[in-house]
């Protein structure tokens, strides 16, 4: 083998290292229909409440995620994520 091969070696089986191995939920996709509305109430809320936070625009931190963790929970999150661990479920028997 020569020098360019062996390097060629190298960087494929560092490259086969890390590699993601199949994961359980390859393929899946999350439907919204059944939470449509929860859905576009927490994407509301994500730009009344998220965007300000991760730009720096509040005055008070603290308070302004509290309101958030409000607003997330009155706009359902709780329903999206019973939802989608709902269909997650669906999705890993179907693939047994």
């Amino acid at each position: 083998k020569t020098a360019v091969d062996k390097r060629y070696d190298e960087l494929k089986a560092a490259f086969d290292a890390n590699v993601k191995k199949d994961h359980v939920y390859d393929g899946f996709n999350f439907d919204s229909t059944e939470v449509t509305t929860q859905f576009a109430a927490v994407e509301a809320a994500m730009g009344t409440y998220y965007d300000p936070l991760v730009n720096g625009l509040v005055t008070d931190v603290d308070a302004t995620i509290a309101e958030f963790k409000k607003a997330m929970e009155s706009a359902g999150i709780r329903d999206i994520i019973a939802e989608l661990e709902k269909q997650a479920a669906e999705y890993v028997e179907s693939k047994k």
